[in-house]
């Protein structure tokens, strides 16, 4: 009889150890969703532009669809690669 209590405390407490693990497994994946869906609230906008001036450290450049920016915005410029030109 001892043995039979036994094998059912075990199972019971395997049970509610699956259902607390598939309670944290819900959590996380809430969770990444949410991080996932407010990561996505941030704007990239990539636009072709023109250096007009470069003064020290500020740059003057003219954008095509620049009304996708507004005053302050944080921007990361990077410079167009130069080819390789392949000769004899």
């Amino acid at each position: 009889m001892t043995g039979g209590v036994l094998t059912w405390l075990k199972i019971v407490a395997f049970k509610k150890y699956a259902q607390k693990e598939t309670a944290m497994k819900k959590v996380l994946v809430v969770a990444a969703a949410l991080a996932i869906a407010l990561s996505a609230g941030v704007v990239v906008a990539k636009l072709t532009c023109t250096v007009d001036s470069v003064e020290g450290d500020k740059v003057t450049m003219t954008c095509k669809n620049a009304d996708k920016l507004d005053a302050g915005d944080k921007v990361t410029v990077k410079k167009k690669k130069a080819k390789a030109l392949e000769g004899c």
